[in-house]
């Protein structure tokens, strides 16, 4: 007979298995304040800041408006990073929407055939990055100034957009159909219905893992007390995005700007493991995805405190501000395209009128 040879994975397992309910005795008022803390992040900014754009992202897909709304810019940007035409699309919804929109974009295509596992693996590496609205209004607040939560977010993207450029030479081109069975979703145009119960069912596992997050930061908290505020918000940053960016409020401007760009660029384990069960097995292997997140937010710490350095001192502070009147007409230009075009859509399905 064989002898039984316990796997490193098997390990891990009876480890975990035994330090949960472990920290559950000796630590469960701490987990439970914990899980109390991630329900007030995950209540007053996650699901403001994440849900509409899940939404967004379901009716995009499924009504093919995202690839007619890109268009313009698609082609270009298939140039420049070497994406096909619908993998340049999703890249760029995702790099405004934010995470988990390009993993959901990059699964949903590549179950379609449209694209190879190269260009799912890149759009998976890259393009899931904290959208607009969590970094104007999450981080804009830690720092004091939404508009440096707009800087951040700048920053991230461009980073991450840089870096999906040099990884074309990494990443074999695959055709796009190349053993990949056709049966991702079928385009529906505006079915809120549909769109709000996939939306629904991606933020309830979002905010499991999120929450899962706190309580288990908060059953370790005692291994973090006697850290400085500036290693407490990078520890729970990496474990946990949200809960690292709460934690940086302790910091100064400056070193919560960085600190952020820090957390931002790399997005957190949780975020990780979200990706990996929203996208159902389409997901790069995680040792990769986590070094290509390093390199994000090794560049983006580099920028962001570059440009605090360099330009808060070269010029005054008001100059790398954005009027509150600008801001005030991006808003509503984008409410009123967005109404426009879902106008469009809603029209296009009428039926054609018989000669």
């Amino acid at each position: 007979m064989k002898k039984a040879v316990f796997a490193p994975r098997s390990l891990l397992d009876l480890l975990f298995a035994a330090a949960v309910p472990a920290l559950l005795l000796l630590r469960g008022q701490a987990v439970a304040e914990g899980v109390r803390q991630g329900l007030v992040f995950a209540g007053g900014t996650l699901l403001p800041a994440l849900f509409p754009f899940l939404i967004l992202s379901e009716w995009l897909t499924r009504s093919g408006a995202g690839e007619r709304l890109t268009r313009p810019l698609a082609k270009p940007v298939a140039r420049l990073t070497g994406l096909s035409p619908a993998a340049a699309s999703a890249l760029l919804i995702g790099l405004v929407c934010g995470t988990p929109v390009c993993c959901l974009q990059a699964a949903a295509l590549y179950k379609e055939g449209r694209v190879g596992r190269g260009d799912r693996d890149r759009l998976f590496l890259f393009g899931n990055n904290p959208g607009l609205g969590f970094t104007v209004g999450a981080v804009g607040g830690v720092c004091g100034d939404r508009r440096l939560g707009f800087y951040l977010w700048l920053i991230v993207t461009g980073a991450a957009f840089f870096l999906c450029a040099l990884s074309r030479f990494l990443f074999s081109k695959e055709p796009e159909n190349a053993d990949i069975p056709r049966n991702g979703i079928e385009k529906s145009g505006f079915d809120l219905p549909a769109c709000v119960a996939s939306a629904t069912a991606a933020m309830v596992r979002v905010l499991g893992f999120c929450l899962a997050a706190a309580g288990l930061l908060g059953g370790l908290s005692f291994l973090t007390a006697h850290l400085s505020p500036l290693l407490q918000a990078v520890f729970r940053g990496v474990t946990e995005l949200g809960a690292g960016v709460a934690a940086a409020a302790a910091l100064s401007p400056r070193a919560a700007f960085v600190c952020c760009a820090f957390l931002c660029g790399f997005v957190g384990l949780t975020v990780a493991l979200q990706l990996r069960s929203l996208a159902d097995g389409a997901a790069p292997p995680l040792p990769l995805y986590l070094a290509a997140r390093l390199c994000v937010s090794a560049l983006s710490t580099a920028a962001a405190w570059g440009l605090w350095r360099f330009c808060r001192r070269a010029v005054p502070t008001a100059a790398l501000t954005v009027p509150a009147a600008g801001l005030t007409l991006a808003r509503t230009s984008f409410s009123v395209l967005f109404l426009s075009v879902l106008l469009l859509s809603a029209m296009g399905r009428l039926p054609k009128r018989q000669k």
